[in-house]
């Protein structure tokens, strides 16, 4: 398999997925050869503490209920940056999450 054929961590196997998240910044998910870049919404953050937390629990939860994994990334990607619009950390707003799903992008990554 060429280098550029391979997603990140390809050793792991053709089941092996992640996602390392940048803040704010977009950032590269994959799941087997497929690589999604994921481009958060724009909020104004008051806490970024526990924001990755709160973005792992959201994926998990929603493959739990058998969402697609694109889907998963934008449900996620939304409850962190709920989690950093509110002062305390791991409280984010359900509602604001869900609104913001909106404004994440999840497109295919370009070929490296």
């Amino acid at each position: 398999e060429a280098a550029s054929d391979a997603a990140p961590y390809s050793e792991l196997g053709p089941a092996a997925s992640g996602v390392v998240s940048r803040g704010s910044r977009p950032f590269e998910a994959w799941a087997g050869k497929d690589t999604w870049r994921v481009t958060p919404p724009e909020i104004t953050p008051m806490n970024t503490i526990g924001c990755g937390d709160a973005m792992m629990a959201g994926l998990l939860a929603s493959i739990a209920v058998g969402k697609p994994f694109t889907e998963a990334l934008r449900v996620a990607t939304a409850l962190g940056a709920a989690d950093a619009c509110s002062p305390l950390a791991g409280r984010p707003d359900l509602a604001l999450a869900r609104s913001l799903e909106t404004r994440v992008t999840v497109e295919p990554a370009p070929a490296r």
